[in-house]
């Protein structure tokens, strides 16, 4: 499925500094998040104004498209056990057509989340090891 606007990133529950990396792309740019230190399971949408390097919004960008409507229209909000084992929390936020799908809360654990997400976790996991390590 295509989406309009995409929030995705990884926070922490129990960690020193910070422990929050999120990333919107939206109208063909990426923008880092504002976030200092844990995310405060509210207030996601805090962004820079200045964009990231095309070669950070490259990594990302395919995410828009492979966004898996099972992902979509689901009642869901978590997938898997995120943080369960202090691995962290994967954070997906969709805009389509004006509504804002999700926030959901993914497992970076892959043999957590079913079969439906499993390609678009990879792409996912790809993403944020490359844009925050």
């Amino acid at each position: 499925a295509q989406v309009d606007e995409l929030v995705f990133g990884v926070y922490y529950g129990r960690c020193a500094g910070d422990c929050t990396h999120f990333f919107k792309i939206v109208d063909g740019a990426m923008f880092k998040d504002l976030i200092e230190g844990r995310y405060d399971g509210r207030d996601w949408n805090n962004f820079s104004s200045e964009p990231t390097a095309r070669e950070e919004y490259n990594v990302a960008a395919g995410l828009m498209e492979s966004i898996p409507d099972a992902l979509l229209e689901s009642t869901e909000e978590k997938f898997g056990n995120p943080n369960a084992a202090d691995q962290g929390t994967y954070f997906v936020v969709a805009q389509k057509d004006g509504e804002q799908l999700g926030p959901w809360q993914i497992d970076p654990f892959a043999d957590q989340v079913g079969e439906e997400l499993q390609d678009f976790h990879a792409q996912l996991s790809r993403a944020i090891d490359t844009l925050v390590n």
